[in-house]
Parts: C-alpha cells; structure tokens; sequence
C-alpha cells in the first residue's frame, strides 16, 4: 500500500514550490543520467494510487483508514492483489482518502440538504445544522454535498473533523487558519487573536460570497471561534455545520437544521450487502440472518458497515455464530462463542459510541449509564427513579440534544448498540458514578454486596407484592436512600434504626397506614399516597428534615403539635389532603419554612394566629381550600387562591408585600373588591371573579424596576366590573407604559421582541390616552419628517377582541390558545415592506377542571413592545434619510390548535408610541408633539374610556 504524506501528487510530478526547490537542490550533486531516473521515478510515484496525508488532514483518522484497508485485504487476498496493480494510465485522485464513501439512499439526504441550503435563494445567507447520533452518515453527507456544490460559489471551503483537528492542535486559531487560507487564497494569514482574526480581513471577506462546511463540530467555542461575529459574511454566503450535539446549534442561534435520518430497510440492507458480500450477489440462506443483523443496526450506516465488513468472505454457519455473539452482548451475557473468541467486528461495534462517551460530563455519564437499565419505560418514570431533586429531566434533555437516546411516546428508547456499551461500561471493575458508586448488572453480584452491608442505595420501587421488610435491613448502616415508592401490599415498616438514612420515599403506598421514624438524620420523607391517618408524636425528633410530602394523603386528619418541633423544614406539601380540618397551633413555629402547600385541603378554613412568624415563606398555594383569610406575611413572593369560593376579601395590608412576584386569584367568585396592590407584581391573574366590582385607585404604584421587565395583569371573565374599574385598570397600564423604556436602560436590556407589559378587561372601547385608533384589525399611522431622530422606544397596543365564535367551534376536549399576531409594515418612498411580528398570547381555555374556560364577552387587550423590528429597521434608513413616512400595524388573532383560521375577531385597534422621557415632555405624544419644538405634551386622561361618538 502507497501513502503519500502531507504533499500534493501534482506538486511531486511538477517539483513545484518549496518541494520543487529542496528538490533541485538535491539533484545538482547528482549526473545527467540520475537527474532523469529521479524526476521519472517522481512522475511514476504521482501516478501512483494510494492515500493522501494532507496538511490539513487529521493524521489519527488517516492512520485508522490505513489499518481498516489492510484488514480488509488481508480477508480477502484476492481483491488485495487486484488493488495493488492498477491498470496502466490509472492516476491518482486529488482528493485521496478524501474521497466520498458511497453511501445508499444518499441522493435522498442530498436533495432534501439542498432544499434547505438553497442556492438559488439569491441573496439570502444560510446556516444550516446538520445533526444526528454517531455513524449516522454526517460526515459523508457533507462532504458528499461539499464536493457536488462547492464550484457554485468562487470561494469555498470544507473543514473536516473540527474536534479532531482542534483536539490534536488545541489552538482555535489553525482551524481559523485554514478558514482564511481557503477563502482568501493567501499563506499563513496573519491572526493575533481569535477575536479579532476576521477583522482584519473583513473588507476582502465581504466581496465575496463562501460556501463553508464544519464538519464534526464538538462544542460552542469551535462554532464561535470560526463564525466570530458573523459580520464578516457575505449576504448570500451558505454555511454548513455537522454535529453530534444539536444544543451547540440552539446555543448558537442556528434554527434551521437538518436531522439525518436512519437508512431505511431497503438501502439499510444493500448498504449491509455491499460490505458483507463486496458488492456480489448472495444466496437465499442469508435472508433471515440479514433481517436479524438489520434489527441490530436500526439504520446506521457505520453500524452496518463495521457488522458487514466483519462477516466479508464467511459462511453461514459463522453468521449464526456472530448472531449468536451479538444477542449474548447485548443480553448482558458475558460468555464468548467458542468459534469467534475475539468478538472483533462487536467491539469495533460498540466503540462506535465511545468518542460521544468520552465527551460526555460526569453527571450525564452517569444520567445515560442509570438510562440504560430503564430504557423503553416512561420517561417521567425514568426520571423519578433517578433523582429526587427535579434534576434528572435536565440531563435527559442533553442526552436527547446528542442523539444518545431518544423520547417516543413518552417513553425513553436507546439504539440496541449504545446500550450493549453502556452495559459493557457498567460490568467493568472500574466503573462507578460521580459519587463513587458502583452499578451493579448482575444478579449475583448485587446478592452479594447486599451480605457486606455496604449498600448506600436500595431501590424497591413496584415491587407490588412486598408486604413487608426484613428485619435484617436494621444491619444496612451504610444505607442512604430507600426507595419503596409503588409497593402497594406496604403497611408498615419494622422498627429499627437505620444511622445513615438521608431519603425515604413512600410514594403511592396505597396499604401504608402506620408510620414511624426510623432514623434521626431523615432529610426528606415522601408519604405522598399513602393511607395515614396521623403522625406520630416523635416526628419532632427528625431536626434535619427539609422535605416533607404529604400530598393526596386523603386519610389524613390531624397534624401533631410536635411539628413545629422540625427547626430545618423548608418545604412542607399536604396538597389533597382532603380531611385535614385543623393546622397545628406550632405551625408559626416553623421559622425556615419556606414553601407552604395546601391545594386541595377543601376541609381548611383557618390558619392558627402565629403564621405571621414564619418569615422565610415565599410560596403559598391555597387555591380549592375553605379558607377565609390571607395571613399577613410580607415574605410571601408567591400566593394561589384560585376556586377559593370562601374568601371575600384581600387584606389591605397586602399593599407591603414587596417580595411579591405572583397572585393567582382565578375563579375567587366571592371577591367584590381588589385593594392596591404591591409594586413588584409580575402577574395577577383574576380570571372568572365574577363578583369583582371595584379596584383601589390607584390599583398599584407603578415603579420603575430593574428584576423584572414582564408583567401581566389578566381580568377576562370579571363581567361585574364597574366602568370606574375598567378606567383605573387603564389608567394602570398607561403608567406602566411610560416606566418600561427607563427600566430597560436600567437592566441594560436594548430590544426584547416580545410583549413586555399586558393587561385585559371586558369592555368594547380603546382607551382615549391612545392616540390612533381604527375600526378592524388594521391601524395605519402618517409619521412627520425625519421623526426617527426622536427617542422612539416602544408602542403601547391595544384591541378589541370578540371571542364570541369560539364556543361554538372549539372542541371542548382540548386546551385552545389564542395568540394576537402584530404584523409591522412601514411604507416609505420605497414602497411597502414589513418589518416583523411579534406575538401576544391573548387567551387560553377549555372547559376542562383547572383549566380556563371560553371568555364569554368582548374584551379589551392593552400591551406594550419596545419595537425591536422597527427601531432596528429604521435605524438602517437613517444613514440615507429614506425613513419611512407611513406605518400599518395588522392584528390577527390564530389558535395554535386550530388549522382552520381565526377563531376570534378584532373589533378594533390603537396605538400609541412611546418616547424615552426627558424634562419637558411625557413618554406618550401624538403625531404633532413629535414634530413641533413647542414641547406640546400628549394629554394625559387618567385612562378615560373613548365613547361610540369619538370613534
């Protein structure tokens, strides 16, 4: 076998360049006659086929090509020695070990790639994501469409093996290096930094359009490293960027990616066929073995390959043998088939998953070694047994993103080989967790390692039939988590003392009755589920204890006045606890109590009088209890009332909760009155108060906050209000309007395309402090000249939307969702053209439990943008004064869960812009303000309602 190493076969037949001159050099100590030999034995050499080590190649992957060709000719001698002799005239390929690997059902992957790159889109630029799991088929598509596309643009260039390279090299600036080298046809470019290596070449960058690919990026750095800023792209440039880990692509704002797909089973099988057979037909004995080894690879291309090219040259009967080989790894059996010792082609196999391993974190080694004894269950079963801390679903979701498991159905699935390496990771003597734990797989080993007393974690989780436990376990002093979570014949546990014991969860034991404590150090009990009926008076013992879940205890009827005994409990949960009548007088005690939750307690209707101690409690959930009155604690951040039908009233003093980001009053029917309200509130929703008449004026001190930009103030469904109401929730909402552009410069937050601030009410008329307002969906504005040199910084919105249609057309099985689309288009000397949208979410419901039902009359909708689409696009003008003289701003409101239109009608629309205050004028102007120098302010109306005549 030839190997040419890091020169061009062009460059030797020619002896040009650096090559050429050492070259001759050499031969002026040489004759005549050696001179000719020298330069024929080059020109022969040039001709010769074999494999090219470029400067840019990866030399690992080279010398791992160079070992799998021997392999393979070493299987078959015959196809060797036709290899080694190539016909006369046979030259040697550019492109080398470059080039593309035949791949069945390409054309497909290819076209539909196209599609989405698409050079015949002018001068739109295009970055493309192409993802998918490890041997799926990425790097050959890529350079497959690399080489078919590259002459469509002047520059190009392909990066092949970005982790590689950077891994080998660890300097971002080589592959920057081969960037520029490709692009601007220059040697060694000069790069300083990584930051600044496109700018000094920005002019020359930006003549041209380039067609880039990456290929096998590993992480954020390497996309950033290359791509800078961005700026130095020529519209109308196409980029293509191939990773295992789509997160890379979110994270660096490609939305628009490809996902490879499986080979199907017809081009899995001739895919499979043209390793295993070398391209020759085969006899009809293969035909059951082949769909076998097509159930293994699931479509994998290199899967295919590795099985294929390992089974070149042999018999049936050594088939059934590698079959047999393969159901045992993957049955977690460790025997080996007598015939086939080495395994070989299993192990190239699996290694197929080992570089996406390798680069894996600890914690989601761990996640995906813990997923593979759960695959094919539910996914929120999955995460359940794995963490107790919520944070499991985080992990699974990174796994997802890097195609190392899959989620259909609800349920967890895992390619058939990435489990067998995951098995084969978990049986080594070596392998434990990031807490130094080991997994155990086989059945023996686990027996055995329960007789050593050194188990830190038992997991009995449905195990059904368990209605009892040893009293063996007391010798489990090592034990930190028990999990019993669905042992439905549970009743009780027996009495003893486990010293190490953290977590102890009891979930679902519908037979659980008596409970008691079984060791002093518990840090969490889950109870949740369980028959109880009442606490033991020594629970006070448990002066560790942070967690304690008591939900859907429906049995439960007294608390004992020892829990306020618990000086750690953070987090108390007795949610649908539907016979607990009474707390205990020690609840105030509970000084670190922060999460408080009594959803569902229908029997509850006071709190003891010393709650207002508890001054670390920021959530308080009382929604569907009898409870008449709100404690005051300031601390609270959090409250839910929602179907309280008791309480009549809120606490004035609920003006001093500061800390308060969230009221949730849906369906309080009892409620005639809203006092003022804190400053900080982010969201109150009173959706469906139908007894609400009034509110306080003003309804809440509108501030000026840096925490929070978003806020929501939601009042659909409250038909009693009174017209003076309706005037104050305007007037509101004109205030908040006015202090969200200085709040944004305070955050340091420039343009948040989205709605920032929104309020609704029924009613049927705009607010008159808007200064444009139209009948229909469509608002059309004149601007005055040059009035983009004013402090634009943002649009207070309004509509009026009719809802009556939806509860005849909508299904009642389903949740709809409103959204308010606002579609910006401005019109200048130019003619017409958009400038964006933004969207409003505007109403949701159904007539499901805790769901929102239809909103039954009109009602006006109030928000406020900072305009980012038209700000930026304006700004754009400026330099050549063709800003736009006219604007239309177009409402439509779509259900995202219908495909049939509008389900809603705008009535009627306004607008009013906004402009960054200064000394002598208001935030709200109209057309004429803008363009005077008398400082003319917009008058302010206290939020009155405009009359049928002033419209």
């Amino acid at each position: 076998m030839k190997r040419k190493e890091k020169v061009d076969p062009n460059t030797v037949e020619e002896q040009r360049g650096e090559f050429g001159d050492k070259f001759r050099d050499l031969v002026k100590k040489g004759n005549k006659e050696e001179k000719k030999e020298w330069k024929k034995a080059l020109k022969y050499f040039a001709k010769l086929q074999g494999r090219v080590l470029h400067e840019k190649s990866v030399e690992s992957r080279f010398i791992t090509d160079i070992v799998e060709d021997v392999l393979q000719r070493l299987k078959n001698p015959s196809r060797a020695s036709s290899s080694s002799n190539p016909p006369s005239g046979t030259y040697f390929s550019r492109t080398g070990q470059d080039k593309v690997e035949s791949l069945c059902g390409i054309e497909i992957r290819l076209k539909q790639l196209g599609e989405k790159i698409s050079f015949g889109s002018g001068e739109t630029t295009r970055i493309i994501g192409v993802v998918g799991p490890p041997g799926i088929g990425k790097s050959t598509l890529v350079k497959k469409f690399y080489e078919d596309s590259k002459e469509r643009l002047s520059r190009h260039v392909f990066i092949p093996d970005v982790q590689q390279i950077r891994k080998e090299d660890n300097d971002l600036r080589y592959l920057l290096k081969i960037l520029l080298e490709d692009l601007l046809g220059v040697k060694n470019p000069k790069i300083e930094t990584v930051k600044r290596a496109h700018e000094a070449s920005k002019n020359q960058l930006l003549q041209k359009k380039a067609f880039v690919v990456l290929d096998n990026v590993g992480d954020r750095e390497e996309i950033d490293a290359i791509l800078g800023q961005r700026d130095w792209i020529k519209q109308g440039s196409k980029i293509v960027i191939a990773t295992s880990d789509k997160s890379l692509l979110i994270h660096a704002g490609v939305k628009n990616i490809y996902e490879v797909p499986p080979l199907s089973y017809q081009h899995s099988l001739q895919h499979f066929a043209h390793h295993a057979f070398g391209g020759q037909s085969y006899d009809s004995s293969f035909s059951k073995l082949l769909n076998e080894f097509m159930h293994y690879t699931k479509g994998n291309p290199l899967a295919l390959k590795v099985l294929g090219g390992g089974l070149l040259g042999k018999d049936v009967s050594l088939w059934s043998d590698k079959m047999d080989a393969l159901k045992q790894c993957h049955n977690g059996q460790e025997r080996r088939s007598e015939k086939m010792p080495a395994q070989s082609s299993i192990q190239m196999l699996l290694s197929v998953w080992k570089g996406s391993y390798d680069a894996l974190t600890q914690e989601q080694k761990d996640t995906l070694l813990d997923i593979a004894y759960f695959r094919s269950l539910d996914e929120n079963y999955v995460a359940s047994l794995l963490d107790s801390y919520g944070e499991t679903s985080t992990k699974i979701a990174e796994l997802v993103n890097k195609f190392l498991i899959s989620i259909s159905g609800g349920k967890i699935h895992m390619h058939d080989t990435l489990h067998m390496f995951c098995e084969q990771i978990g049986q080594e003597a070596s392998a434990t967790d990031g807490k130094g734990r080991r997994r155990l797989w086989d059945h023996d080993k686990i027996i055995d390692v329960l007789d050593t007393n050194k188990l830190q974690e038992l997991n009995l989780e449905g195990c059904t039939a368990l209605a009892t436990l040893p009293e063996d376990m007391k010798n489990m002093e090592c034990l930190v988590i028990l999990n019993l979570r669905g042992c439905t014949s549970l009743k009780c546990l027996p009495q003893i003392d486990l010293p190490s014991l953290l977590i102890l969860i009891l979930t679902d034991c519908s037979k659980f009755k008596v409970f008691h404590v079984i060791s002093v150090k518990l840090e969490a009990i889950h109870l949740d589920g369980t028959a109880i009926k009442k606490l033991p008076d020594d629970i006070g013992k448990l002066k560790k204890l942070a967690l304690f879940n008591m939900k859907s205890c429906k049995n439960l009827e007294t608390l004992p006045d020892t829990l306020g005994e618990l000086k750690a409990l953070q987090e108390l949960i007795l949610s649908g606890c539907e016979n607990l009548e009474t707390l205990p007088d020690s609840l105030g005690e509970l000084k670190a109590l922060q999460k408080l939750i009594l959803s569902g307690c229908s029997e509850l209707t006071s709190f003891p009088n010393n709650v207002e101690n508890m001054e670390r409690l920021e959530i308080l959930l009382l929604d569907e209890t009898a409870i008449e009155d709100i404690p005051n604690i300031p601390s609270l951040r959090r409250i839910r009332l929602s179907r309280n039908e008791k309480i009549c009233d809120l606490p004035e003093s609920i003006s001093q909760f500061y800390r308060l980001k969230w009221l949730d009053m849906k369906y309080c029917t009892s409620v005639a009155h809203l006092p003022e309200l804190p400053p900080n509130l982010r969201c109150v929703d009173a959706h469906g108060c139908s007894s609400l008449r009034t509110v306080a004026e003003p309804l809440s001190q509108a501030m000026t906050t840096t925490e929070h930009i978003h806020s929501t103030f939601i009042f659909t469904n409250c038909n009693g209000l009174e017209q003076a109401a309706k005037k104050e929730i305007a007037s509101f909402a004109q205030s908040k309007c006015q202090l969200l552009p200085n709040a944004l410069k305070l955050c340091n937050k420039d343009f948040v395309p989205e709605i920032l601030f929104s309020t609704c009410f029924p009613g049927a008329q705009i607010p008159s402090w808007f200064s444009h307002e139209a009948i229909g969906s469509k608002v059309q504005y004149e601007y005055p000249q040059h009035w983009n040199y004013n402090k634009l910084s943002g649009i207070a919105l309004c509509v009026v939307i009719s809802f009556q249609t939806c509860q005849d057309q909508s299904n009642k099985e389903e949740e709809h969702t409103n959204y308010l689309s606002v579609k910006f288009t401005c019109q200048g000397i130019t003619g017409e053209e958009s400038c964006g949208q933004i969207a409003w979410k505007v109403g949701s419901w159904n007539e499901q439990r805790n769901k929102r039902e239809a909103i039954e009359s009109e009602h006006v909708f109030i928000g406020y943008t900072n305009c980012v689409h038209l700000i930026k696009h304006h700004e754009a003008k400026k330099a050549s004064q063709c800003a736009p003289t006219v604007a239309f701003l177009e409402f439509s409101v779509t259900d995202e869960n219908t495909s049939g239109g509008a389900r809603v009608e705008v009535l009627k629309s306004g607008l009013s812009f906004v402009f960054e205050p200064d000394e002598k004028k208001k935030p709200f102007q109209d057309a004429n303000a803008v363009a005077s120098t008398s400082g003319s302010e917009f008058p302010r109306t206290n939020g009155d309602l405009t009359d049928e005549a002033n419209v």
